[in-house]
């Protein structure tokens, strides 16, 4: 179902709903990121901190993700995130390309299927110029439509694929300058994306948050397809009946390029040669510690169940005005409202996206002091003003 959001003006609001960061927003991260400090000095495990962030009661109707951000007992956010040193060690890695007056930068978005992908590529279309070279690249026109299926192939990228990088290899800062694909980072390689010349953006979702979202869109669009009356022989993960999740745990975990998509996608996971790009990974962790130091690199951070400051964080990169990225929208969420997964099914999606857990709790320490940085700014440039 789509639900209404826009920007918020500086105001106490509820936590549990969209666009509800105050000014808020920024003295709590910046109070959230002291305890966070203090916390990983003592080694305390993050959803241990997050449990001093209460929610209140109104809170039954957040997502599981923005539950676990706000401190309720809807699981841990992974058992291996990042120590203080090696997220200090990561911000290090962060590349952005120099702002020049004047000027716009290029765009390239590491799009993770179900994290609000489409939403955000609107976002920055409409940011960036109508015309000219410095637009954001038209799909079907400028590059081919096949971004939407991944390569996860060992014998590399067919035909459709290849097509797609060659059509941006030719067009990419010379006659577009932004672009979103679903392929895994292998491809920014093969297209020799430079971090310190083009802003990289990468969004993600809390994973039990994204598994349940990208099963049941599936679901929806296969009703809306010509063939919805023989739902039953072209996809095996149908519920029996409106308690029956078995279905949603056979297509996280059984479906190809499912099971921790986020890890795969930055860590070069899916198994696809793309020319230049990383060679296959010999384990899990491999893929894991990769994923880490590109996520590391990546000029902006998007987490889904945080909107407002992920685009106040862009807007700051970019040099974007607020009133063009807070402006009215509609944000997809392909998850029925009324469709209550129980907890121990979302223990089950925890454990098959184990590596994304992890994944995902250190980018949130990395977004964390990202934001904690932006903030001080924000409030230095508004002491200097006073």
């Amino acid at each position: 179902m789509a639900r209404s959001w826009q920007r918020a003006e500086p105001r106490v609001t509820h936590p549990c709903r969209p666009g509800s960061r105050t000014v808020t927003g920024l003295l709590a991260l910046i109070a959230l990121m002291a305890v966070w400090r203090a916390g990983m000095q003592r080694q305390i495990s993050l959803d241990s901190r997050s449990s001093l962030v209460q929610a209140e009661p109104g809170c039954r109707n957040a997502t599981y993700g923005q539950q676990m951000l706000m401190g309720g007992q809807a699981g841990p956010l992974g058992s291996r995130s990042g120590g203080a040193a090696e997220v200090e060690k990561g911000l290090e890695r962060r590349q952005c390309p120099q702002r020049v007056p004047g000027t716009h930068t290029s765009v390239a978005f590491l799009h993770v299927p179900k994290t609000a992908g489409q939403f955000l590529a609107r976002v920055m279309k409409q940011a960036m110029p109508a015309e000219g070279r410095d637009r954001f690249c038209a799909v079907g026109k400028d590059y081919s439509g096949f971004l939407i299926t991944p390569c996860i192939k060992d014998s590399g990228p067919n035909k459709q694929q290849f097509e797609l990088l060659g059509d941006l290899q030719r067009r990419f800062t010379t006659e577009c300058a932004g672009f979103h694909v679903h392929q895994d980072y292998g491809f920014m390689q093969a297209l020799h994306v430079d971090h310190s010349r083009t802003l990289t953006v990468v969004s993600l979702r809390h994973p039990v948050e994204r598994a349940t979202s990208h099963y049941y869109y599936h679901m929806r669009k296969l009703r809306d397809s010509p063939n919805s009356h023989n739902l039953s022989s072209t996809f095996a993960y149908w519920p029996h009946n409106d308690t029956d999740f078995s279905g949603l745990i056979g297509y996280a975990s059984q479906r190809r390029g499912q099971a921790n998509i986020h890890t795969r996608q930055l860590g070069g996971g899916f198994g696809c040669q793309w020319p230049g790009g990383w060679a296959a990974a010999r384990s899990a962790e491999q893929v894991l510690e990769r994923a880490k130091r590109t996520l590391e690199s990546f000029c902006v951070i998007i987490i889904n169940e945080l909107m407002e400051e992920s685009l106040q964080l862009l807007g700051a990169a970019a040099g974007w005005p607020e009133s063009v990225l807070f402006s009215n929208r509609t944000l997809e969420n392909a998850t029925p409202r009324a469709r209550r997964v129980p907890l121990e099914v979302k223990r089950q999606l925890e454990a098959i996206n184990h590596l994304d857990m992890q994944l995902y709790a250190y980018a949130l320490q990395l977004f964390l002091r990202h934001s904690s940085i932006n903030a001080a700014a924000k409030l230095g440039m508004a002491d200097g003003a006073a």
